[in-house]
């Protein structure tokens, strides 16, 4: 539309100097206003938009610098959870291996004491059977205690010789009837005898 009353007001200048001047002095001075508002926006503009990419160029460099520093914490973090571990599976190798020494001894000892006990068992037996000569009543009753606490002593043995058993995963499981009343008595009666 400017070009087009350039157009015009050429043409009246062409004709009529004082119309043209008259048409053109404020079609140029609006064109001159108009730009004039144009290059103030546009440096209006550019100013708010140096502006804004000044703000979001800052909020980028202080993102930035936050994943920068989760980051180095999330690495510090690993890094310390893989040293854990390694720490954890060295304990965990560790127990496993007294674990085993542990089941070895158990085991160990358990046959070691098994073998005495068993000849202590024996001199008792003939003793209550009288292959050394007649013993008394109080003998008897005694020997008869003694081997009540050996028959105990040597199921504690069987007992750990079973854990060790299991422990190694050898061994096996039979099933049988059992009345509890006849435990509860046996027990009751161990612990009275003691």
């Amino acid at each position: 539309s400017m070009y087009s009353l350039g157009i015009v007001a050429t043409t009246f200048i062409l004709k009529e100097v004082r119309v043209g001047v008259m048409v053109v002095l404020p079609i140029f001075f609006v064109w001159v206003g108009t730009m004039l508002m144009i290059i103030m926006a546009v440096l209006r503009w550019s100013k708010t938009a140096a502006n804004f990419y000044k703000i979001l160029d800052e909020k980028v460099k202080g993102r930035t610098a936050e994943f920068e520093s989760r980051i180095q914490e999330l690495d510090r973090t690993s890094k310390m959870l893989v040293r854990r571990d390694f720490e954890l599976l060295e304990a965990n190798e560790l127990l496993r291996e007294i674990d085993e020494a542990k089941s070895r001894f158990v085991s160990i000892a358990a046959h070691q004491l098994r073998t005495p006990l068993s000849g202590v068992k024996w001199t008792i037996q003939m003793f209550l059977s009288g292959d050394f000569g007649k013993i008394t009543q109080d003998q008897k009753n005694a020997l008869n205690a003694a081997s009540l606490t050996l028959e105990r002593l040597a199921k504690l043995i069987a007992d750990l010789l079973n854990v060790a058993r299991i422990e190694s995963g050898k061994f096996t499981f039979a099933s049988s009837n059992l009345h509890i009343e006849e435990v509860c008595k046996k027990v009751f009666n161990e612990n009275i005898a003691e």
